[in-house]
């Protein structure tokens, strides 16, 4: 157990542990600080610079202002100072991309270059600076070719400018006018520019480099742009015998060239400007090559890396990385693994991107997943001048710095804008007053980075091992703690438990002593229970005829109505009985449902008399069922007696049935106070009783439901009860029913009779009739008196004598004045 504890103390402490790493800011361990000291906003035709021109430690800031607009000029700022103005001549116009810093001459200081067009020849512009002047000054003007225009506008432009020493490589590219699509070769100090041979390539970017003692220009990016064909091309349109075909063909037959913009290569030119080996060829005008270098064997190899911009079958063949020596030779070729953009390599570590992915390559071109979610990857630069290069890639806005190992360095999250990726050519680190930075420019914005070692990078790893310790030692501390009182709380509790465990033993005692008179006591009440079943079958077997004996010859209503009801509820509990210890002894054949339900109606009709109650029977045609006929005119009988118990008087009762499919539905319905719902679930059970209203204290014994539900089951019926309180309950009774005879109209029980007084008993009541309205239906006494006034009261005076003294004994008033102003009228009209 102990062990327990301290492994999932451990656990904790260590989940702790990195949770708080979780909430320590992101970037406080990083080994470097990024620090943006400034960002401005970049004006569409101005590009600055920020070079330390004659290597003193103080960068000056270069601007070129206005570009290719009135004021044209080239600025020198230095200590926040403008120190000159070198302005274009008129029309001359600047076409590179960006100006190009580079010490020429190995004197520690750079020269600017940059390649403008005057009028139709584009010229090499090189501006030595001067030290003990501190300014720039023109050093060479260099005529390099003759250019085309385009609508009267310049159609050529400069995309890169390389130096290795005093060799200066640059190139001129045409737009629609094609040429010139040149590369050219000028060596700082020397007299004439020599180039490339005829050609339509397209080449972003290059870089030169020496192997052996010769010079190479290695195109680092190829582009097609399809705007001329190649050789084969103009064969198969030449050779064609189609008109329209040969037309085309007469149109574009200028635009065959050897090598151009109709596919991408593999592209090195040697120390001439000549092709160091046959161009590696990739067909498709849509397709780009980027290539590095890569030392394999300690000899200089090309890693190039050809995608299409446009998924299209004859793009899609090309789509690879290939590795070739300077001989032209691949030695090694894999289709694209995935959707790569770019290629990077330094000392000799070669990184793809695509996918939004870095990946780590050999020189087997095994490809290693190293950093997801990137947005955009710019390459290997030395962000702090410590010599190695580091890598810098973006996720969305956050610039990220990684080692060569690709471990996070430092983060930072530009919030100017979304994207604040590096423009080509515009990135330049700075090193000055001991602080190193770096500056780039966007699309949108300059942004001036400063970079400093994070000093406390080192005490990551202390510092979490000391959250750890110190939150391990608090929880066992607590634990501890928490140990000891438990164990003392334990004590205790052994203590209570031994003290319990003697009161339970002594309990235990006296438990089976009480268990012991409990089973005593069971068996005499077993034998108690047998005696009183056995009493109670013998009792109400010995009632059954003497109550038949006076339901028989009574001849008083009220006398035979108690004994039908007493012979119903002795019958209720010797079935109940049967039930329960046996099985009923059913003795089914076929009846008139009608002839049944009139037998029940007559047993209780005395009972509907006293309340004034009228039993309505609807039925639209003549019914056969098979049954038990006894039991079944019973279950009427029980349920007419519930509904006339809880029938308010002067009410009615309704018999109703109806057809449902192959069952005969018998509806018992009464419109007394109803059955609550809580109340549905239990009136079925025995002894259950629900209080009725007004009931007229008619017994119960709480067994008639539970006789109907007994019976019912019994022969394969169903009982079913619902009940709207303050509206209707309606007990439901479904038979299997066998035949349907001829329609019949509904009846109502009892039938209203009418007097018909003669006149001679008219005169009789006439004294009384007044004497009676006037008398309260409480005053029993002066009723009866009235009554027996009447002298020889003749048989129809008799009848209603009976009723009146009914309506008295039940309180119905309403059926009292009934009978009274009924006669009033009749005996006074």
């Amino acid at each position: 157990m102990k062990l327990f504890v301290n492994i999932a103390i451990f656990i904790i402490a260590l989940l702790f542990t990195v949770l708080v790493r979780q909430i320590v800011p992101e970037n406080t361990f990083d080994p470097y600080i990024l620090t943006l000291d400034s960002v401005w906003q970049k004006p569409e035709t101005m590009q600055e610079y920020f070079i330390d021109i004659n290597n003193d430690k103080v960068p000056e800031k270069i601007r070129h202002y206005d570009i290719n607009l009135q004021g044209n000029s080239i600025e020198l700022w230095r200590e926040k100072k403008l120190k000159q103005i070198y302005i274009f001549k008129d029309n001359e116009k600047f076409i590179g991309n960006a100006l190009k810093f580079a010490d020429l001459d190995g004197d520690s200081i750079q020269e600017l270059l940059f390649v403008s067009v005057k009028k139709d020849s584009a010229y090499l512009n090189i501006l030595a600076y001067k030290a003990h002047t501190r300014l720039l000054y023109p050093v060479a003007k260099l005529a390099i070719d003759k250019i085309l225009l385009c609508d009267g506008k310049t159609d050529v432009a400069n995309n890169f400018i390389e130096t290795i020493g005093r060799t200066i490589y640059f190139d001129l590219q045409g737009g629609y006018t094609i040429q010139p699509r040149n590369t050219y070769k000028y060596i700082y100090g020397q007299h004439g520019v020599s180039k490339s041979h005829i050609n339509s390539l397209v080449t972003p970017s290059t870089k030169a480099f020496s192997y052996k003692q010769d010079t190479f220009l290695l195109a680092t990016f190829v582009r097609s742009t399809g705007n001329t064909i190649s050789h084969n091309e103009a064969v198969s349109l030449k050779n064609s015998t189609n008109k329209d075909t040969l037309k085309m063909y007469e149109t574009v037959k200028h635009l065959e060239y050897a090598y151009g913009d109709f596919s991408s290569y593999i592209l090195l030119y040697g120390d001439s400007l000549n092709f160091a080996f046959e161009p590696v060829e990739f067909f498709g005008w849509t397709n780009y090559t980027k290539s590095v270098l890569l030392d394999i064997d300690n000899q200089p190899h090309i890693v190039a890396l050809t995608n299409a911009q446009i998924d299209e079958p004859e793009n899609n063949r090309c789509k690879s990385i290939a590795i070739c020596d300077l001989q032209g030779n691949v030695t090694k070729k894999i289709a694209l693994p995935y959707n790569l953009s770019d290629v990077f390599c330094e000392n000799n570590q070669l990184v793809f991107f695509g996918d939004k992915t870095l990946f780590s390559a050999d020189s087997n071109l095994k490809l290693k997943t190293e950093i997801e979610n990137i947005s955009f990857a710019h390459g290997f630069v030395d962000v702090n001048r410590d010599g190695e290069a580091d890598f810098l890639a973006y996720r969305n806005n956050e610039l990220l710095v990684f080692s060569s190992s690709f471990e996070l360095l430092s983060g930072f999250r530009v919030e100017q804008e979304f994207t604040p990726y590096p423009e080509k050519n515009s990135f330049t680190s700075i090193h000055s007053d001991n602080i190193h930075s770096f500056v780039y420019n966007s699309r949108l914005f300059y942004y001036r980075f400063s970079v400093a070692k994070n000093n406390i990078a080192i005490f990551e790893y202390p510092f979490l091992i000391f959250v750890f310790l110190l939150s391990f030692a608090v929880l066992m501390f607590v634990s501890r703690i928490n140990t000891k009182r438990l164990e003392k709380e334990n004590l205790k509790l052994e203590q209570i438990v031994a003290e319990r465990t003697k009161e339970i033993a002594s309990q235990k005692e006296e438990i089976q002593l009480q268990a012991n008179e409990l089973e005593l006591k069971n068996i005499n009440l077993l034998e108690l229970s047998k005696f009183k079943k056995l009493m109670t079958n013998t009792v109400i077997h010995d009632l059954k005829n003497p109550l038949n004996f006076i339901i028989v010859n009574a001849n008083d209503k009220k006398i035979r109505q108690s004994g039908y009801t007493m012979l119903n509820i002795v019958l209720n509990v010797l079935d109940i009985n049967k039930a329960q210890t046996t099985q009923l002894q059913l003795d089914v054949k076929s009846h008139s449902l009608g002839k049944l339900i009139q037998t029940a109606i007559l047993q209780v009709a005395f009972l509907a008399e006293q309340k004034n109650l009228t039993i309505e029977k609807k039925f639209t045609h003549e019914y056969e069922i098979k049954a038990d006929a006894d039991l079944t005119v019973r279950i009427f009988v029980n349920l007419l007696t519930n509904a006339l118990k809880f029938s308010p008087l002067n009410s009615k009762i309704t018999i109703r049935a109806t057809q449902q499919d192959k069952l005969l539905k018998v509806d018992v319905i009464d419109y007394g106070k109803g059955i609550a719902a809580d109340d549905l679930d239990v009136i079925f059970e025995e002894y259950s009783q629900i209080e009725a209203i007004n009931s007229g204290n008619m017994p119960s014994t709480g067994l008639g439901l539970t006789f109907c539900k007994i019976a019912a089951e019994a022969q394969g019926m169903q009982l079913l009860v619902s009940s709207v309180p303050q509206y209707e309950t309606c007990f439901s009774l479904l038979f299997p029913m066998m035949a349907v005879s001829e329609n019949i109209s509904g009846k109502t029980y009892p039938e209203k009779t009418v007097m018909n007084f003669t006149a001679d008993e008219r005169k009789q009541l006439q004294a009384i009739l007044p004497k009676l309205q006037q008398t309260k239906l409480y005053e029993a006494t002066e009723i009866l008196r009235l009554l027996n006034t009447i002298e020889n009261p003749t048989e129809n005076i008799s009848r209603w004598m009976q009723k009146l003294k009914t309506a008295m004994y039940a309180s119905n008033t309403k059926l009292y004045k009934q009978l009274i102003e009924n006669e009033l009228h009749d005996t006074y009209c």
